[in-house]
């Protein structure tokens, strides 16, 4: 993958990551939205969205990944650095049947573990919640993800 040049956008959203894949598909991330307020588990959420490129008007997305930012409890209750998160975690992954098999999830992998290591987290990790998705984070141990023993659980170390 490639990051995206400054100025590129795709439906009014910033383009944070471009790359071809393996069908030939000029394929383009998209962050839809920034940190936020959020509960008291996480202080913020990112959604990235992945698009075919040169389907502006009507485009539904290819694939997309919901991630939240974590503070500890102490941290927070410490005052620490508010651009510091200790952990990311990865709500939902998801590339749509047309664009699985084309190198498309490496993408916003890609995403989620620039912005994991450009705000400090230790972590990223998630729930694995069936059978499709336990495949998938198999698949994934290639990148470094570790499933837990019972499958249900997914890791991977990062550092800044």
């Amino acid at each position: 993958t490639e990051a995206a040049r400054p100025a590129d956008s795709f439906r009014g959203q910033p383009v944070v990551e471009r790359h071809t894949d393996r069908k030939g598909r000029e394929m383009l991330v998209t962050q839809t939205a920034d940190l936020q307020a959020g509960s008291s588990m996480s202080d913020g959420s990112r959604l990235y969205q992945l698009y075919e490129a040169g389907h502006e008007v009507g485009a539904s997305p290819a694939g997309m990944v919901d991630v939240a930012f974590e503070r500890s409890h102490e941290q927070m209750l410490q005052g620490g650095n508010p651009a510091k998160f200790e952990k990311v975690r990865i709500i939902d992954i998801d590339v749509y049947p047309p664009y699985r098999g084309a190198g498309n999830s490496g993408p916003l992998l890609d995403r989620v573990e620039k912005d994991a290591s450009s705000v400090g987290a230790s972590e990223i990790h998630g729930a694995v919640t069936d059978e499709g998705a336990r495949s998938f984070w198999k698949h994934m141990q290639r990148r470094g993800y570790e499933l837990d023993e019972k499958g249900t659980h997914v890791s991977k170390k990062v550092g800044p």
